[in-house]
């Protein structure tokens, strides 16, 4: 993003330039708002209102013990976390949904 951001001030620089980061469904309700143009957002499913673009696709891991259920098997399906303890990341990018 640095260098992404460098080159646009330096090809705009009349361009004004506000960077915020806000929960995914409180960014989706500001844009709908239309109180943003742009936003990168790691959101499962948008408005079919925006044009979105994928940058990148991402897995994610689970770590266990051995011997734990889930070595038995080659992916793990989110519905299986619900009834095991986990450790969960604050503050990402799917907090609020």
């Amino acid at each position: 993003m640095v260098d992404f951001l460098r080159a646009v001030r330096e090809r705009v620089p009349a361009v004004e330039l506000s960077i915020t980061e806000l929960p995914g469904n409180a960014l989706i309700d500001t844009m709908i708002k239309g109180d943003v143009d742009v936003a990168l957002a790691g959101m499962p499913k948008l408005p079919e209102r925006f044009d979105a673009v994928p940058l990148y696709a991402e897995r994610y891991g689970v770590a266990f013990t051995k011997g734990h259920r889930f070595e038995k098997i080659n992916a793990v399906p989110m519905r299986e976390l619900a009834n095991e303890n986990y450790v969960q990341r604050t503050l990402g990018e799917f907090d609020d949904h």
